[in-house]
């Protein structure tokens, strides 16, 4: 009995201890407190939290007209109050905080008191979660440092069970309290081990935890990564996909949920596959697309060509870069070097015995950068080889580079477009923009290896009668690669920017030069529109439907006009002809722009093509939906002899004429039946589909009836 006894208060005593532990993991959250920014930003929007304070310095003195300046005001004072300087946030929202300009006061000796006016922005916002990851850290034995742990994310967020899964948290708030995080995970399968007191585990962890890192304010709110301080357990956790919840407050405001989901399952942990291809030479760390140029696989002895090594996991997944030893770059007489990113904040290492390690994976992608050794001009087959920290070796395909010695020959391409004899173009700001075109260079070594052109060209521009043209009228720069890897030389004319400075139109010839190669190739500068002829793809159309104008302008010596120069089309019936798609001015290209018509109706209309004061005229004939109205059609049908083609009409001619006669005319024009009215009643005439109805009389239609036509 008292054996009974004891182990039940022992039970008891033990609970008591475990509902103690978990309850320290559940601390009551601390009141949110007002946390004072400094100075407001005067040039962007200042964040702030509930209760966060600004200050700035107001304006003191008089307004135009005399007046004390008044105080500063708030647009929202529900949102941000502001008394004395300080501006306090209120609630969630975004407030203007405003006050007048002082004036300099004139009696004042020698002191400009003038004060521009006062606009400052404050966006009062809630701590949010922005991001759940799941990964490795390197443990530590306390707590105290687990924030400062190297934390490495999962690429396919899928671990075997009994893996111990890191979580890390972003946070963006905006008060100066660094958040509490609580991380959540479903009640079957997984569970949390709390960092103090160790060993403990529960479905729900919640502690404040160290940033690792100074929170930035600018440009947003500051955010912090609370990692290490969640460990997830899946020892025994079914198959399947899991979903992690996380909340972070500040005092009493607390964020959203935030939701990741990670899978139990086959990991892949083995090294399955690995790709070799070319990367880009300029762009790594840029999100924007615009400026990455790819690789050729061809650069000069003295350059580098990058490439990327994808490695993938054996579910077909990136791997993991912790499931990775080393990567081993095969690259015969060429110097190694990797980067994890490419960015500038990522600088290139050197490869020790061409072996990249695998910690270098970024989501299974590791950027390698080949030189060639002693700056010497040849092929370089590289191939990379992926040897897994597990199990797994993968090999990858060959990939040939090529580094060219100096440029031996050249060949510089005619001109595709035409440089225009007059600058035409203007900018935002109104300003007249010099006219370019492009000649596309290319160069080969001594080997016959494509090559870098000579980067120092010198040029002779010639004229169409053979003299040479100075730089100050027309320049040529020095070949540019572009962000297709081809290289180009862009000739401008900076001279021609009125009729009375306009270069002299017709063929011109650049000579581009260096050392002991050169090469030569044409362009032609075109003047203003002279000569402008509109055609039709069908000048006779039959049916309902779409035909095509183009217009081909030339200039006065009848070479086309240049790219660019507007034409407006139009048409003189829209009941016949009606244009569509876009119907602004269109501008031509190699001296011919085109429009598309909607034939609509049966008529004559005209295509006109305006270019400036000259102009040209197609003419169309259409038939569609009917025969065209010529007049002498018109005399043969009798229509010419009713007041009115629809509803009440009368016969106004002398002689007679039965109903069938005129009828055909009518139904083309939407006529469904004739009525005569007879004195007594009205007579009625309609065919279907050619036949006469039923009940229908083909009439006599003499001067003077009355008619009605239906529609």
């Amino acid at each position: 009995m008292i054996g009974n006894l004891a182990r039940k208060r022992t039970n008891l005593a033990a609970l008591a201890v475990l509902a103690a532990l978990i309850g320290a993991m559940l601390v009551a959250l601390p009141p949110a407190r007002a946390v004072g920014l400094g100075d407001c930003e005067t040039s962007g929007t200042t964040l702030m939290g509930l209760d966060d304070s600004c200050s700035f310095t107001e304006n003191t003195g008089e307004v135009a007209g005399g007046e004390d300046v008044g105080d500063p005001v708030s647009s929202n004072p529900a949102v941000a109050s502001v008394t004395s300087g300080e501006i306090t946030a209120e609630s969630y929202g975004t407030a203007t905080i405003t006050q007048d300009a002082v004036v300099d006061n004139p009696d004042t000796e020698n002191i400009n008191e003038a004060l521009a006016a006062i606009s400052l922005t404050v966006q009062v916002r809630k701590i949010e979660v922005t991001k759940i990851e799941f990964g490795s850290f390197d443990d530590n034995d306390t707590a105290s440092d687990r924030s400062d742990d190297t934390f490495t994310a999962d690429t396919d967020n899928v671990f075997a069970a009994g893996a111990n899964v890191a979580v890390r948290v972003t946070v963006s708030y905006s008060q100066a309290d660094q958040p509490r995080v609580t991380v959540s995970v479903p009640t079957t399968g997984l569970s949390l081990l709390a960092i103090s007191p160790s060993g403990v585990r529960g479905t729900s962890q919640s502690l404040v935890s160290d940033a690792t890192g100074d929170p930035v304010r600018d440009p947003g709110m500051a955010t912090v990564k609370v990692q290490g301080a969640h460990t997830l357990l899946t020892d025994g956790a079914p198959a399947g996909e899991y979903t992690v919840t996380a909340t972070a407050a500040n005092g009493a405001v607390i964020s959203n949920k935030a939701t990741a989901k990670l899978t139990i399952g086959d990991a892949g942990d083995t090294v399955g596959s690995a790709t070799l291809a070319l990367g880009l030479s300029e762009g790594y760390g840029s999100p924007d697309v615009s400026t990455h140029t790819a690789e050729t696989g061809t650069d000069s002895q003295t350059g580098s060509i990058n490439l990327e090594v994808n490695v993938l996991n054996g579910i077909g997944n990136p791997v993991n870069a912790s499931d990775v030893d080393e990567i081993r770059i095969v690259a015969p007489f060429g110097d190694v070097m990797y980067s994890s990113t490419g960015s500038a904040s990522d600088p290139f290492a050197v490869a020790m015995s061409n072996s990249i390690p695998g910690i270098a994976l970024a989501k299974g992608r590791v950027i390698v950068q080949i030189a060639s050794s002693n700056d010497v001009a040849r092929t370089i087959d590289v191939r990379a080889i992926a040897l897994g920290s597990r199990s797994g070796v993968a090999d990858t395909d060959t990939v040939t580079l090529t580094f060219t010695g100096d440029a031996n020959s050249m060949t510089v391409d005619d001109a595709t477009k035409t440089l225009r004899s007059v600058n035409v173009e203007r900018d935002s700001s109104n300003n007249l923009v010099n006219d370019t075109i492009m000649l596309l260079v290319s160069a080969t070594d001594k080997g016959g290896n494509t090559a870098n052109p000579p980067s120092s060209l010198s040029f002779t521009i010639s004229d169409p009668d053979g003299r040479t043209v100075s730089s100050n009228v027309i320049r040529a720069s020095q070949a540019n690669r572009g962000t297709d890897g081809k290289w180009r030389i862009t000739v401008t004319n900076v001279s021609g920017d009125s009729a009375s400075t306009a270069l002299k139109t017709g063929e011109y010839t650049l000579k581009a030069t260096s050392g002991s190669i050169s090469d030569s190739a044409s362009f032609t500068v075109a003047g203003g529109a002279m000569n402008v002829s509109v055609s039709a793809s069908d000048a006779a159309p039959t049916a309902y439907g779409t035909i095509t104008a183009t217009a081909s302008v030339t200039d006065e010596d009848g070479a086309v006009a240049a790219d660019g120069t507007a034409v407006q089309f139009s048409s003189s019936d829209d009941k016949v002809l009606k244009e569509v798609g876009d119907t602004s001015a269109k501008n031509t290209k190699d001296g011919s722009v085109s429009q598309q018509f909607a034939v609509v109706g049966a008529g004559t209309a005209l295509i006109i093509a305006n270019v400036g004061n000259v102009s040209d005229v197609a003419v169309i004939e259409s038939t569609a939906g009917g025969t065209a109205a010529a007049d002498s059609e018109a005399m043969m049908a009798g229509t010419e002899c009713l007041t009115n083609l629809a509803a009440f009409t009368s016969w106004q001619c002398e002689e007679g004429v039965n109903v069938s006669e005129i009828f055909a005319e009518l139904s083309g024009r939407g006529a469904t039946a004739i009525h005569l009215w007879n004195t007594t009643r009205w007579v009625r005439y309609a065919v279907v589909d050619g036949v006469e109805i039923v009940g229908s009389n083909d009439f006599l239609i003499k001067q003077g009836d009355t008619l009605y036509i239906s529609n």
